[in-house]
């Protein structure tokens, strides 16, 4: 059994389809953006949920989180490009001796790959390059998408007096709904909420609390 060349394997394990080498990039950038607005979401939730004195200041305000966007990405790499596959020839003879064969000439399976090239790809098959790669990308701030600014964030009100938790819905205008009843006082304390604090509400939806009398 012939022994594989090492520098083969070096190749097979380095080497992948150009498409998929490209694609790999563009997915990259768009789950650095996918980050980059889950994290402003993070915020956004972050400010209007505790209650340390400086986000407090923040949500009195009515700041919103700074959203960014990732306007231009420029890559810059070294690859060394082949290309690999079969091409089958049907010969004259090969269509005499088998006449149900099919006629077509020229079939063939190939695809083009990217190698990276780097200290040890250069040195096995003598290329004269550096080995380098650069990515240049911006990060711009831009405009809260649309719909952010209607967007509530609802607070902790569990463990608060009724006039307190009123004073901070209506504070971030978030409607509200209870049960009335008669042994129900401004002192009364909330008891449970509806959705749980750090839910995102839309524009309009009440948020439901309760009580133990």
């Amino acid at each position: 059994m012939a022994n594989s060349d090492p520098s083969d394997d070096l190749m097979e394990n380095v080497s992948v389809p150009f498409g998929d080498f490209i694609s790999s990039v563009g997915k990259g950038v768009a789950e650095a953006q996918q980050a980059l607005d889950a994290q402003a979401l993070e915020n956004f939730k972050s400010i209007y949920t505790q209650e340390e004195g400086a986000l407090k200041a923040l949500r009195d305000l009515g700041y919103q989180p700074t959203w960014y966007q990732i306007p231009e990405v420029t890559a810059e790499l070294n690859v060394a490009l082949t290309l690999s596959g079969t091409s089958q020839q049907t010969s004259t003879q090969s269509r005499q001796s088998s006449p149900d064969s099919s006629s077509t000439e020229g079939a063939s399976s190939r695809q083009m790959y990217a190698t990276a090239i780097d200290a040890t790809y250069t040195n096995t098959y003598g290329y004269d390059l550096k080995s380098s790669s650069k990515i240049t990308f911006r990060l711009v701030p831009v405009p809260p998408p649309q719909g952010a600014e209607s967007l509530k964030v609802v607070p902790t009100l569990i463990g608060k007096t009724f006039e307190a938790a009123k004073q901070t819905l209506e504070q971030l205008n978030i409607p509200y709904e209870y049960q009335e009843s008669s042994q129900l006082n401004e002192q009364t304390l909330v008891q449970t909420q509806t959705p749980e604090a750090g839910t995102i509400l839309t524009e309009g939806t009440p948020v439901t609390i309760g009580f133990t009398i």
